[in-house]
């Protein structure tokens, strides 16, 4: 959605959209595989929070995930892109506890990639129980007042790091 609302940008300004923002126009909004395991996790929740779609939809609730795929998946739509401006960015997530693994995500050009696994040269780490960063995800814990608690450590642009889980204005 931010590509398309910069086409239209690009289009007033200059009358014609950029290669860079066409390919990310172009770019297939979700595959099959990701978009069935979002809505697995979605089910998932309803019955586990005891809501109907529609009051979960209403709430404003979002899935949990349960997997460090399933975490992958959903996060490549809740990251802010737009917080990485014209920078590349290597957020990394360290995880322990019920899910003991890693993934990061590469940032660069509005365009977010992840893969499992470490890196080494990360912008930003964070290292948490997964169950605890599942919380913050889907609400049920304040990430600022964990971080405060020490319940989990960010190594890097801590200002950053809040950009990127800021809602996105797309």
């Amino acid at each position: 959605m931010a590509a398309i609302t910069q086409a239209g940008r690009e289009l007033v300004e200059f009358m014609q959209i950029s290669p860079d923002t066409m390919n990310r126009i172009t770019q297939p909004l979700r595959n099959s595989k990701s978009l069935s395991l979002i809505g697995n996790l979605t089910w998932q929740t309803c019955i586990d929070e005891h809501v109907t779609l529609q009051e979960f939809f209403e709430s404003g609730m979002k899935p949990r995930p349960d997997t460090l795929e399933a975490f992958m998946a959903i996060s490549v739509y809740g990251i802010n892109t737009n917080a990485a401006g014209e920078e590349k960015v290597i957020l990394q997530f360290k995880f322990t506890g019920e899910v003991e693994a890693s993934c990061h995500f590469t940032i660069e050009k509005g365009v977010i990639q992840s893969a499992a696994g470490t890196c080494d040269s990360c912008d930003i780490t964070i290292e948490t129980p997964f169950e605890l960063w599942m919380d913050i995800l889907t609400g049920k814990a304040d990430g600022q007042k964990t971080f405060l608690e020490q319940k989990y450590r960010v190594e890097g642009d801590l200002v950053l790091m809040q950009q990127l889980f800021q809602r996105r204005e797309d």
